[in-house]
């Protein structure tokens, strides 16, 4: 223990001691505010203000309550990536809101079923859950939310392969945005229309909605938003064969990605501006930003894991100084109990000893346990480095970059990757995190790399390939 950390308890004790009382605690507002807060920004916060607000709501038994804070928590463990922990948390508040006849809380669920089935790809069922939730939203005239969902449904049949349907909710959902006045669901859906209609290659369609949008994003300075445009323009001149426009759209949005610090972006950005100069016939450009694209996906790289193991080390030593604290707290509650208990000394002696042991025992305990686990997290991390930094480059595939080459209309360098990982049976979430790209821009490439093939989905794209190459290459993904 540090002098710091040494004083720190001194005080504490002197503080306990004197003032015979401890800190005043959060009210339930509070936790359930903060609880709320983090539940879509770090796990650990939310879980900790989730149980403070537990137990203060158990004082007052709000059973409604009770229930937001569980669906807090649910939404803290799909962020994080633990979809059956949430998906089943979900599923059991559903009996308690239909007890309580909570219809906001019943929306609430059935959209977060539909998010989580949409990333673990159970299209079909996320589109059932997602209209169960505008069916709930329409039952509370909530426009907004009807609005939502209409969009979630619209993605979930773009990754069935129904362009058609797709368009059709998109639609649905910009009436209601424009008839409730909501500008940003207008542009959002403007933006998703754009990407339908470039996939059905209507592109002077896709083109119109992208320029809308990006009318819209610029109009409010909502930079983002105006990257992602900037993006779709280039993405699709690119497709249509401008390589000037192309490069020129590409080269705002790789701007705007660097002044706003939207890395993934900037990355994007860099590739299409490779490959438009590489279509264009000029192969110093195209090696200048395709070598600033390989040092950007390093550093972005390097950057995420170094945080990743700042993270756990910062939550290791946290958990210590949580359990001395803890253990502090305890040994004063026994000091005070025996000033207080004087004439029980004898027999208040024994059981405060014994329940000193208890409590020292338990704190111990989680601490070797909570060491295990983080030391486990950490060699699991370690391995996904070596095998990050090991793994093949995407281009070095030679068998499946000819038999692209054969194709009407070959593949990109971009899109021959997305199709490998396809073929390893990565979902969209694990493609984007592999790749360092948005869930969109995996969509994007996707349906741009099905249409190139002449399929409809993952499952005919593997069929198609196993048809034309063979079965060794699907052997040769580790996930198959």
């Amino acid at each position: 223990m540090s002098i710091y950390q040494f004083t720190t308890f001194i005080f504490l004790s002197i503080f306990i001691v004197f003032k015979g009382e401890s800190q005043s605690e959060l009210s339930l507002n509070d936790a359930y505010a903060l609880c709320t807060k983090y539940a879509e920004i770090n796990i650990d916060s939310a879980l900790y203000y989730c149980r403070k607000a537990t137990d203060l709501n158990n004082r007052s038994s709000q059973d409604s309550l009770q229930l937001w804070i569980e669906l807090k928590k649910a939404i803290a463990h799909s962020v994080n990536g633990e979809y059956d922990v949430s998906t089943a948390a979900y599923f059991e508040l559903i009996p308690g809101a239909e007890s309580q006849q909570d219809q906001k809380l019943m929306e609430e669920l059935y959209n977060n079923i539909g998010i989580d089935m949409m990333y673990t790809e159970e299209y079909e069922q996320s589109v059932q859950y997602f209209q169960k939730a505008y069916d709930q939203a329409a039952l509370l005239g909530d426009s907004s939310q009807m609005g939502l969902s209409l969009m979630n449904i619209g993605m979930s049949k773009g990754y069935l392969g129904d362009l058609s349907a797709e368009k059709s909710s998109y639609k649905r959902a910009l009436f209601l945005f424009e008839s409730i006045g909501d500008v940003d669901g207008r542009a959002d859906v403007l933006l998703n229309l754009g990407t339908v209609g470039v996939a059905e290659k209507n592109y002077t369609e896709g083109l119109d909605y992208f320029d809308e949008a990006l009318a819209y994003y610029e109009s409010v300075d909502q930079q983002d938003g105006v990257v992602q445009c900037l993006l779709n323009f280039a993405e699709t001149y690119q497709q249509i064969g401008d390589n000037r426009k192309a490069i020129n759209y590409a080269k705002r949005a790789y701007q705007g990605a660097q002044l706003n610090g939207l890395r993934q972006d900037e990355l994007y950005a860099l590739e299409v501006l490779y490959q438009s100069y590489e279509d264009a016939g000029d192969p110093a450009n195209a090696f200048k930003h395709l070598k600033g694209y390989h040092e950007l996906e390093n550093e972005i790289f390097n950057i995420a894991k170094a945080q990743q193991l700042g993270e756990l080390t910062t939550k290791y030593e946290t958990e210590q100084k949580q359990n001395e604290i803890e253990l502090l707290q305890a040994q004063n509650d026994v000091a005070s109990y025996k000033l207080s208990r004087y004439r029980y000394i004898t027999g208040g002696l024994v059981a405060l000893a014994v329940l000193l042991l208890g409590i020292a025992y338990l704190i111990w305990n989680k601490v070797k346990l909570q060491k295990e686990l983080l030391e486990t997290e950490v060699d699991n991390l370690k391995n996904q480095i070596l095998i990050q930094l090991g793994r093949e480059q995407i281009w070095d595939q030679s068998e499946l970059v000819q038999w692209s080459d054969e194709l009407d209309e070959p593949l990109s360098t971009r899109e021959i990757e997305m199709l490998e990982l396809v073929l390893q049976g990565k979902t969209n979430a694990e493609i984007s995190e592999a790749a360092y790209i948005s869930i969109n821009t995996v969509k994007f490439h996707l349906r741009n790399i099905y249409a190139k093939l002449g399929v409809a989905n993952r499952k005919e794209a593997k069929s198609l390939i196993k048809n034309q190459i063979g079965e060794e290459i699907l052997k040769r993904s580790p996930n198959q």
